[in-house]
Parts: C-alpha cells; structure tokens; sequence
C-alpha cells in the first residue's frame, strides 16, 4: 500500500528536529562533498547530497525522502562566491534540509 504524505515547507522548521544518523564531508582537490540525514519528528528522513566545485564556484544538489513510498525529489544548481551560496536553481525555493545542510558544512544561505 502506497502511502502519501505531504509537507509544506514552512512545517519543516518543526519537523526538523534532526539527529544526525550520517553526516560526511569530504574534501578533494577542488570538490566538497557532502551527504546528511536528518530524521524527522514523524519519521520521515529527509536525505540531502551536494557536491561543490570550488575552483568553479558551482554545485549541485539532491533531496529525497529515504524511508518514503512517495515522489519527493528534487535536484538543482548552486553558484558561490566565497562560501556564501548567491544563486540556485532547479525549484523555487531551496529546501530548508538542503539549507541546514550547507550551513552546518560552513556555507551561508541567505534566504
């Protein structure tokens, strides 16, 4: 049985009381990436991969639901200037997981 819930993301904010299950940065010539796992108060792990170009100052991102049966996926662009993330595409609002995500690696998102 398929099973559908739906989040806005304005209920993210408290939903998102993450514990941290895997969290890994890594560092090459060039490239950060980084993959996180936030679990949520009602389950739902919210999955977030991003790989960053730092001599290009470019990066992608994906997020998905892990333990879900539903659709949730999104993927998108991302422009830096310095460590501060001044563009991106792919959705009209960057997802507050994929946010979380950059900040705790030491990147800024002002939204």
């Amino acid at each position: 049985m398929k099973q559908t819930i739906n989040i806005k993301e304005s209920d993210l904010q408290n939903i998102i009381k993450e514990s941290v299950r895997r969290i890994i940065s890594e560092k090459t010539e060039g490239t950060v990436k980084i993959s996180k796992r936030y679990n949520t108060k009602k389950g739902i792990v919210l999955c977030v991969d991003i790989e960053i170009d730092t001599t290009e100052g470019y990066g992608s991102f994906e997020y998905w639901h892990e333990n879900m049966e539903d659709d949730t996926y999104m993927e998108g662009g991302l422009w830096f200037e310095n460590n501060e993330v001044v563009d991106f595409d792919g959705c009209f609002d960057l997802p507050k997981a994929v946010k979380k995500a950059l900040n705790d690696s030491g990147y800024t998102t002002p939204w």
